[in-house]
């Protein structure tokens, strides 16, 4: 048999003798109901059991999104990976022998032809930079790895630093041979054509197209994608450039909401748990600290596909480590509350030094000894949230809307076996008796319906009519409620454009505020201690991140002017939105100048309007998420969508 050839026997008996559900099931957590499995559908946003899994049948199928097929399509579709890739990876977990399917002996070459092309310039890329480092031309910056940062020779290597070149184009010239750069005789093989190197993020055109090299003089890490395919780098500045770091930007192979820094490293070693940070050197640092088993964010909020790369670990802690300022905070509490509401353990890092502006200046200063010492003191979640809101001394009303506030998320996401704990850390903060605090909890959990459905799908255990669930009886049955849909079609398309409408007037006024407290600083204090506090008025969203970088410059410098607001957005948070940035720098209607009277007014005109903007949303909240509820919910919710014609016309 030619050793090419496909042999679809083969194939068909390795689908045949593999365990669907145990193969699915290092991927997703799975949940056994009657004959069948459940888990969330990593192929989709949901949060929710709507991927079934057949082990009789060898099949899967998620009944929200549509998408199916057996074991090999499942891994193709979610480590996008060609098919007979996916038949190799199968074959290597049921113990077949490769050397009998030689058809697979070289699973690199089914993938995509395009994509190999593109991991491929990056492999070759990260070569060549790896080498620059080690060169004694370039020596300073093995210096700066070693002795400004700290690092052992062995985390160097480990995370393959290397040094993109001060010529402009020359990864350019090496990787296209360039006007025969190296010579005649180079290999074409390794040789890549401008657009494909555009493609791979390696090189870009500047205003007048020439092409020129992505990072210039920058300490180069490659970053991996799942498969282990380097797929993009960062690069550092050891000098005071902006900004710090230069990221490749989104490409065919290389998205950063889809990608945790160190997560191909991470899976291998089979730890229970794990640390999350926002940035490279923020990992480094605590790898170079022992402490191997860290991922990072890149910069951005844990996205549905993180929580799925983290649902197939099978953790059982993790711990988040994020920035020591106010920005930092704020991506704590926006995080643990994803992370709990996917059933996580979430803990925090322990408190220190708030001069120390993140780990890896921790690490620098005072060594891995007090990085061991914030790890071992880390605090669950809800403790950490306690802390947050009452360890400020607080009026009497705003204790009274923040215990609210923690009852609540301890009603949502709190382990029961910590309720005397957290109830003790609320009292000694508050002064609030701890029976007055489980009275306010019973209250408001008597006829909270919505809670216990909740805890109930986050742990994939919400009853069905029959334990026998079957994938036709399931199919048949939601196409008999076609039509009850269909009925609602344009009540759904309604409230979808009202809610759009709705969250435009939000952020637009959240805007305003911020550009108002630019020009007036005298206010931030009270906007952000009394009036804006997290958890009363507003969440956690884009717009409100750019609203506490006013506070967090203000804390910092005392003062908060545009220049010093773009500058920080410029070196520190690159990925944000920047049509909001130039709706909040180019507003020009809050002069500095202007008596007090007319100052109060602006300023209390605004708290209205935003006020008034999240009564809408909230009030609009539970009937958007009533329409959109995923088909396992939906049994229990039908009788309700009778109300919603009144309730669009209000």
């Amino acid at each position: 048999m030619s050793q090419n050839k496909i042999d679809f026997n083969q194939i068909d008996e390795i689908k045949k003798k593999a365990d669907i559900v145990s193969i699915i099931g290092k991927y997703i957590k799975l949940s056994r109901r009657g004959a069948n499995y459940f888990g969330v559908c990593p192929f989709h946003a949901d949060h929710n059991p709507s991927l079934v899994v057949s082990p009789s049948k060898k099949i899967w199928k998620c009944f929200v999104c549509g998408n199916k097929g057996n074991v090999f399509t499942f891994i193709q579709k979610y480590k996008k990976i060609s098919f007979l890739e996916a038949v190799k990876e199968v074959a290597i977990i049921e113990g077949y022998d490769l050397n009998k399917l030689s058809f697979l002996n070289n699973s690199h070459s089914f993938l995509n032809p395009e994509i190999k092309r593109l991991v491929e310039a990056n492999s070759y890329t990260n070569d060549l930079y790896k080498s620059f480092l080690m060169d004694n031309v370039n020596k300073e910056f093995l210096d700066y790895l070693t002795k400004n940062r700290n690092l052992s020779i062995d985390t160097i290597k480990y995370f393959e630093f290397g040094y993109a070149p001060s010529e402009e184009d020359l990864i350019y010239k090496i990787l296209t041979n360039k006007d025969n750069f190296l010579g005649s005789s180079r290999d074409a093989t390794i040789t890549w054509n401008e657009k494909e190197l555009c493609d791979a993020g390696i090189i870009y055109l500047n205003e007048n197209q020439k092409p020129l090299d992505f990072l210039i003089n920058r300490i180069t890490i490659p970053i991996y994608d799942n498969n282990n395919y380097i797929v993009g780098f960062s690069g550092r500045t050891t000098k005071n450039n902006s900004p710090k770091y230069l990221n490749t930007g989104s490409t065919k192979v290389f998205s950063k909401g889809n990608l945790l820094f160190n997560f191909n490293r991470v899976k291998e070693l089979n730890d229970k748990r794990i640390i999350i940070v926002e940035g490279f050197m923020d990992a480094i640092a605590l790898h170079n600290c022992n402490h191997k088993n860290v991922v990072a964010t890149m910069g951005t909020s844990l996205t549905d596909k993180h929580l799925t790369l983290l649902n197939s670990l099978e953790l059982d802690t993790i711990i988040l480590c994020f920035d020591n300022d106010a920005a930092g905070e704020l991506a704590t509490v926006e995080n643990g509350r994803k992370l709990m509401g996917n059933g996580f353990n979430v803990y925090v890092i322990g408190d220190y030094d708030k001069k120390i502006k993140d780990v890896d200046e921790l690490m620098q200063l005072q060594g891995r000894e007090a990085i061991d010492c914030i790890i071992n003191n880390r605090i669950d979640f809800i403790s950490f949230l306690i802390k947050l809101k009452l360890s400020k001394k607080k009026s009497l009303d705003e204790v009274q809307t923040n215990v609210n506030f923690l009852l609540k998320e301890i009603r949502e996401y709190g382990d029961i076996l910590l309720r005397t704990k957290h109830f003790e850390l609320i009292s000694e903060l508050s002064g609030i008796h701890m029976n007055d605090l489980q009275a306010k909890l019973d209250e408001t959990n008597k006829n909270d319906r919505l809670f216990h459905n909740k805890q109930y799908i986050r742990n994939y255990n919400t009853s069905r009519k029959s334990d026998n669930f079957n994938i036709e009886e399931e199919q048949s049955e939601l196409i008999e409620k076609k039509t009850l849909r269909d009925a609602y079609t344009i009540s759904k398309d309604f409230l979808n454009l009202t809610t759009k409408i709705l969250l435009d007037k939000f952020t637009y006024t959240v805007c305003k505020i911020t550009s108002f407290l630019i020009a007036h600083n005298n206010y931030i204090n009270k906007a952000f201690n009394i009036d804006l506090m997290f958890g009363n008025v507003l969440g956690s969203s884009l717009e409100v991140k750019l609203l506490n970088i006013v506070y967090y410059l203000y804390e910092k410098e005392g003062k908060v002017t545009k220049d010093l607001y773009e500058n920080y957005i410029k070196n520190n948070l690159d990925h944000l939105d920047k049509h909001l940035i130039n709706i909040i720098l180019k507003d020009e209607e809050f002069t500095a100048n202007g008596n007090q009277k007319r100052n109060d007014n602006l300023y209390n005109n605004l708290l209205s309007t935003l006020r008034k903007n999240k009564k809408e949303i909230t009030q609009f909240k539970d009937i958007k998420e009533l329409l959109l509820c995923n088909y396992l919910q939906r049994d229990n919710k039908l009788k309700e969508l009778i109300e919603l014609n009144k309730l669009s016309k209000k």
